[in-house]
């Protein structure tokens, strides 16, 4: 959680109050984050969300995603956005049911086809009247000029990034910067198996993002982390996961997103393994970054163990 982001309940009902000049909206907190906060309010007896964050970009690439909303990929809009008192804020419709991870086995089971509904949507979006790749903003410009340049940019040690200063952090602790150079590594030398394929790709679909009830996905949301690139990352990122996520491999999971990947006729198969172990790769690196900008050391010798595992 962002300590410096400090937006509370009363904050939030006070704004409510000087934007829709009416009170008592029932404001109620749903969760936070590390970069920002949600809560629930009602509004002429509707329900909505309001989140707040340090920084406009998630939510512009939010504004963006949600132009693609449909039955198989349901994405909220955002009803409106805007500053207040130094903050960012996005307001959303209020979308019901649990966290995808949290679901029970046999609950995660019957969601299983609504899943994998909303995987083969996500990658059949044309995004052809956008260009680049990468983070995108609400044009939907990405903001490099090929797949692999946005994969092996140092995003995270860019002076915009909210993990800015992880690498002196990490050069200076036990740990030392060697086992990140050998993920680099290893990642590196499979990085020419990578399609320069573009499509939409969330790559954050586990954290507390996709809602699902009675055997339905309900809502995706939060697409800050997402980007225009290859759509096999964002299997391998549920890959990533599973040790933090036992359910997902007893309902196995990734094997239906696999065999689902194979049998879908637009999806790019060429190099599947190679590249799947990339994806793998730049994920846990970038997780170790994270890690370390936050000094949780213990997550981050696990993610080193994990990802290093996957290629014994």
């Amino acid at each position: 959680m962002n300590e410096n982001l400090k937006i509370t309940t009363s904050t939030t009902e006070q704004f409510l109050q000087s934007k829709y000049d009416s009170s008592n909206h029932n404001v109620q907190r749903l969760g936070a984050g590390v970069w920002s906060y949600a809560y629930s309010f009602e509004q002429d007896s509707v329900k909505k969300v309001i989140r707040w964050g340090d920084v406009p970009d998630n939510f512009e690439r939010d504004a963006f995603a949600a132009r693609f909303n449909s039955p198989d990929l349901p994405i909220p809009p955002i009803l409106d956005m805007g500053e207040y008192s130094g903050k960012f804020y996005a307001i959303s419709p209020y979308a019901s049911g649990g966290f995808l991870e949290q679901l029970l086995p046999e609950d995660l089971t019957n969601t299983l086809p609504s899943i994998l509904q909303v995987m083969r949507k996500l990658r059949s979006i044309d995004i052809s009247f956008t260009q680049g790749y990468g983070f995108f903003d609400r044009q939907g410009t990405g903001s490099h000029d090929s797949w692999k340049e946005f994969l092996l940019d140092d995003k995270n040690e860019s002076k915009g990034s909210l993990i800015h200063g992880w690498k002196e952090i990490l050069k200076a602790s036990e740990m030392g910067m060697s086992a990140y150079d050998n993920l680099y590594n290893k990642f590196h030398s499979l990085l020419d198996y990578c399609p320069e394929d573009r499509r939409l790709v969330h790559s954050d679909t586990v954290n507390r993002n996709v809602l699902a009830e009675n055997g339905k996905i309900t809502a995706v949301l939060d697409w800050g982390s997402a980007f225009i690139g290859d759509p096999l990352y964002d299997i391998a990122w549920i890959k990533f996961c599973e040790p933090w996520t036992p359910y997902f491999k007893s309902a196995h999971v990734m094997e239906s997103l696999m065999d689902d990947y194979r049998s879908d006729p637009n999806a790019n198969l060429k190099n599947i393994d190679e590249r799947l172990q990339c994806y793998l790769l730049n994920i846990g690196a970038g997780s170790l970054t994270y890690n370390a900008f936050r000094g949780d050391w213990k997550v981050a010798k696990e993610i080193v163990e994990y990802t290093n595992k996957i290629f014994a």
